[in-house]
């Protein structure tokens, strides 16, 4: 990122998703339980729900570990200032000719 912020008229975009819907991401990719009960990742925390990932303390820290974004993108914000837009991932979804036609205002196009 810091020798990216130095190319002169380089301008990025990032897409940020909702949290939950991250949070739940990570649970289906990393701590989720087969149907039959095996761990798909030996040593690390297995749950049947999300509900029982939120009872776990331990394993609640190494989802943050996965989970945290939000100092990468005010680091991103600072290196880069106005040349960094941010844009929210549901935008895309719910809008996506107005997310373009902001992304293409921003960028000069």
């Amino acid at each position: 990122r810091q020798a990216l912020s130095r190319v002169p008229n380089l301008t990025v975009l990032a897409i940020a998703c909702d949290p939950l819907g991250r949070f739940e991401k990570i649970f289906w990719k990393f701590r989720s339980c087969c149907k039959d009960g095996r761990n798909p990742r030996p040593g690390k925390p297995c749950h049947r729900s999300l509900s029982e990932l939120l009872e776990d303390r331990r394993a609640l820290a190494l989802v943050e570990e996965d989970w945290a974004v939000g100092e990468h993108l005010l680091d991103l914000l600072r290196l880069f200032g106005r040349r960094a837009k941010l844009v929210h991932q549901e935008l895309l979804r719910v809008a996506p000719r107005q997310a373009l036609q902001d992304l293409a205002r921003h960028l000069g196009i």
